[in-house]
């Protein structure tokens, strides 16, 4: 597993840089991707806006509020009791069976940032057998203790290779986001 540190550059006007997704997944993103791929995102919020300028995105999001906020395909899913989130001591997941009803068909890149950390994340594991292994992911957070566990977990299934970055903020906050990449990836 490989490690890098960047410097966040992002555009504060853009919304909160150390709430949102930082800068630097845009600039890979794009970097990686051609403009109108399918993002399959789990919690939605400022960077879905940025996002949204070049991508396809299908958001997933218990928070009303950030629901109406968002100008892409975002399915507004309660938050319900999932065995995996329990299993890690976790308040729940989006409802499973409402999420695996609106997955899209073909998704490029799948990015779990939701829900917040004080609900979990873990429940995306009880829907993997519904979720491509060809997709990039991009877990946000993983500086936290159960979003690295949960990293690691999504790698093990995924069997792709994994990299870990390092954002700086401009306020100092450091934050750290990974991705799972397939071996192969079928070019654009």
């Amino acid at each position: 597993m490989e490690q890098q540190r960047l410097t966040d550059s992002g555009d504060e006007s853009k919304g909160n840089l150390d709430w949102m997704l930082p800068f630097d997944i845009f600039k890979f993103l794009k970097s990686t991707f051609d403009s109108g791929s399918k993002i399959l995102e789990f919690g939605s919020g400022d960077g879905t806006a940025l996002l949204a300028e070049y991508f396809e995105i299908c958001s997933i999001e218990h928070d009303e509020e950030w629901a109406k906020k968002i100008a892409t395909t975002c399915h507004l899913i309660p938050i319900t009791s999932n065995e995996y989130s329990e299993q890690h001591s976790q308040v729940g997941w989006y409802d499973r069976k409402l999420v695996e009803a609106i997955i899209p068909d073909e998704i490029d890149i799948v990015i779990i940032d939701g829900p917040p950390g004080t609900i979990g994340r873990h429940g995306v594991l009880s829907i993997l057998n519904s979720m491509p292994k060809s997709a990039t992911y991009i877990v946000d957070d993983v500086h936290r203790e159960q979003e690295l566990d949960l990293y690691g977990r999504l790698l093990q299934w995924h069997g792709g290779i994994g990299t870990i970055y390092t954002a700086i903020y401009r306020s100092g906050l450091e934050r750290k986001w990974a991705t799972i990449t397939p071996l192969e990836r079928d070019e654009p």
